[in-house]
């Protein structure tokens, strides 16, 4: 096996067999996964979460894969991907933070954490209309069968995984639980494990699922819906809760410009999405180490995005690089940083932050151009450069505000 990266991997894949000319002729091509691991590892290969994951040649030849068989998958021209809209409509419900002290409730350092939390302050109750029990959790295998556009997919003996599975008196309950936010999803992990519950229930109970995101704080759940062969999720019927806590006083401006505080050796974040990094930093934090391939796989971003966002990680130093593992884990500061609230991470990060030159500047002379000394001081040297960089420290400040200042 090479160690080649995944978009040559798959570029050298195609080059070797007839894909494309199978897929034009007969609607599919079904490939093993032992034919791939000749190029690398197929867990690594076939693993697309999200849009920005599909293997360039994928996406340029309007290309999806899906598993049909434990070790065999389906290549076809069609989108697996169901896009969530970012802006949410519904009013957030304020319930009572769990009064257990083996559940940390502060912030949730796994998806199953999380919905441990929403369980037991009755939050996934209150979503599924009627109260229930834990009963599913983990991998299984599933026979069941779907159509994508022309496209038929026989499934036989694929092992599908649910976060989370919940029995009450009238229905089945099923969760795909993300930490951090997403733009799209595949329907992969929502699809299989509802037609598996569907077959098993065989009309007995209903089965509901839902993407859940544990994002700034805020539980969200979006309800999601396989009629024949449509398939979408119902943002107008999204419901949201967040727990009551107190919230942290910090008057941002007094926090003072020290040097040696962040990663001066790290490059200057570029990275908008504040709420992405900390969803980063907690992944890494929830693993011993975690291969640079893999980050690349956990959100809706591509490669060089994904860069952008470990680098501000590393700049903050939460995270750090192992280049001969080529892999990230989180520092002390990092650990510890995972397991506070989220208004908490986000006045840490503020104090971070706020020791730096330019972010500090801004605050305080918002309206202002930071001075050229300044501007070099942090390797800031050309027009285009300070102005993508000026974007993140903009967003990263109006996040800090608006959290800060409840």
């Amino acid at each position: 096996m090479t160690t080649v990266n995944r978009n040559d991997a798959w570029s050298e894949i195609f080059a070797d067999y007839p894909i494309l000319e199978k897929v034009d002729n007969a609607g599919f091509y079904d490939i093993q996964a032992s034919d791939i691991k000749r190029y690398k590892e197929p867990r690594l290969m076939c693993k697309v979460d999200f849009r920005e994951g599909m293997p360039d040649i994928m996406r340029q030849n309007g290309l999806s894969i899906l598993a049909i068989q434990n070790g065999v998958y389906r290549i076809a021209r069609n989108s697996p991907f169901l896009d969530v809209r970012e802006d949410v409509a519904a009013s957030i419900k304020e319930v009572a933070p769990p009064n257990l002290i083996t559940l940390d409730h502060e912030n949730p350092s796994s998806e199953s954490a999380a919905l441990d939390i929403a369980f037991a302050t009755g939050i996934l109750d209150d979503v599924f209309g009627e109260p229930s029990r834990l009963t599913i959790r983990g991998r299984k295998r599933c026979d069941l069968e779907f159509n994508i556009g022309q496209t038929h997919y026989p499934v036989e003996g694929v092992q599908v995984e649910v976060d989370g599975g919940y029995e009450g008196e009238s229905g089945i309950h099923l969760i795909e639980a993300k930490i951090g936010s997403a733009s799209n999803i595949n329907i992969r992990q929502l699809l299989y494990p509802h037609r598996f519950w569907e077959n098993f229930s065989e009309s007995r109970k209903t089965v509901s699922s839902y993407i859940f995101f544990y994002q700034e704080g805020i539980y969200r759940f979006i309800p999601f819906e396989a009629l024949g062969d449509d398939y979408r999720i119902d943002q107008s019927a999204e419901k949201l809760y967040r727990l009551k806590e107190n919230r942290p006083t910090i008057d941002i401006r007094t926090i003072s410009k020290r040097s040696g505080v962040v990663n001066e050796t790290a490059p200057f974040p570029q990275a908008d999405k504040l709420d992405k990094v900390i969803a980063l930093v907690i992944k890494i934090a929830g693993t011993e180490q975690t291969l640079k391939e893999e980050v690349f796989l956990m959100f809706d971003m591509v490669p060089r995005q994904i860069d952008y966002y470990c680098n501000a990680a590393l700049w903050l130093k939460l995270i750090e690089y192992n280049s001969r593992e080529q892999s990230y884990q989180a520092t002390s500061q990092g650990l510890a940083f995972a397991k506070l609230s989220y208004p908490n991470q986000i006045a840490e990060i503020a104090k971070l932050a706020l020791t730096n030159s330019v972010f500090n500047f801004v605050l305080h002379n918002p309206d202002s151009n930071v001075p050229q000394a300044i501007r070099f001081q942090n390797r800031l040297n050309t027009d285009s450069t300070y102005e993508r960089r000026l974007l993140t420290v903009r967003s990263w400040l109006a996040d800090i505000e608006r959290v800060l200042s409840r």
